[in-house]
């Protein structure tokens, strides 16, 4: 009875527990594998995407050099906004109305939005126009609407109203960083 005992703790052994150990080894090292191939490819792509995230800085970097000049800083809407009303009166046309309208945020500057209302010939409204957006800094007429007024010039060209939004843009403080790690 004890010989029989004693070949059945063998017999269970070999063919129970010994294969599991063996099973579970053999789990741990292909485990230890895979950490070890994870680590890898974690430096491997932290490198990849420090690299990314520099050439990215540097290329936001070097657009802000190229657009920085043509973006009126916001101390400068005011003396901005003076070269428009005297576009104004060097074209001929009339200011009806130059009002703010509202400043919106975007990923890298601030929309600062103008509604204004002129009146004058076709001529000279697209003089002015034209004058305002060849300003050195970047500012966009838009939302165009030309109606025609009762009254008539001396000249007896027709006297048109145009109302439209005047867009400008101020780049934010932050601006090189904010989003180069998204």
């Amino acid at each position: 009875m004890i010989v029989l005992a004693v070949a059945m703790s063998i017999s269970c052994y070999r063919f129970l527990y010994r294969p599991a150990s063996i099973a579970e080894r053999e789990a741990d090292m292909h485990l230890e594998k895979l950490h070890a191939e994870n680590s890898r490819m974690k430096t491997i792509i932290d490198t990849s995407n420090r690299a990314d995230r520099e050439r990215r800085l540097a290329e936001k970097k070097r657009n802000l050099e190229r657009i920085g000049p043509l973006l009126p800083s916001a101390e400068e809407l005011p003396v901005l906004m003076d070269r428009i009303v005297s576009e104004a009166a060097a074209t001929g046309v009339e200011i009806v109305l130059l009002q703010p309208l509202d400043i919106a945020e975007e990923k890298q500057h601030l929309r600062y939005r103008y509604v204004m209302t002129i009146t004058g010939s076709f001529h000279q409204i697209s003089r002015f126009l034209a004058a305002v957006a060849s300003l050195p800094r970047i500012i966009v007429p838009a939302e165009l609407s030309l109606l025609m007024e009762s009254g008539i010039e001396e000249s007896g060209v027709p006297l048109l109203k145009a109302d439209f939004s005047l867009e400008t843009y101020v780049l934010h403080p932050e601006s090189v960083l904010t989003d180069v790690d998204r």
